[in-house]
């Protein structure tokens, strides 16, 4: 029960975010997956931002940085690099 309102709330996040993630450079997609977990167990719900490479903070303005959290909800960013379809 308390995972179902977990993953409501980052499905929320994703519907209200996801256009705006979008506009960011190198952002490339945008997700709902769960947290990186060390032990190799799943981590809690997140949402995932997917970008072609990673830039560093140095190197982007900072209205372009993806934030680590939105309305409570962890983000995860990871490089894919060039998506494709096929």
């Amino acid at each position: 029960m308390v995972e179902d309102k977990k993953m409501a709330q980052v499905m929320a996040v994703h519907d209200k975010y996801t256009d705006e993630l979008l506009k960011k450079p190198h952002v490339v997609g945008v997700s709902v997956g769960t947290t990186d977990s060390s032990d190799g167990q799943t981590g809690e719900p997140a949402l995932v931002v997917l970008v072609n490479r990673l830039v560093p903070d140095d190197q982007i303005s900072y209205a372009d940085h993806i934030p680590f959290e939105l309305d409570g909800v962890p983000v995860v960013i990871h490089e894919v690099g060039t998506l494709e379809a096929f």
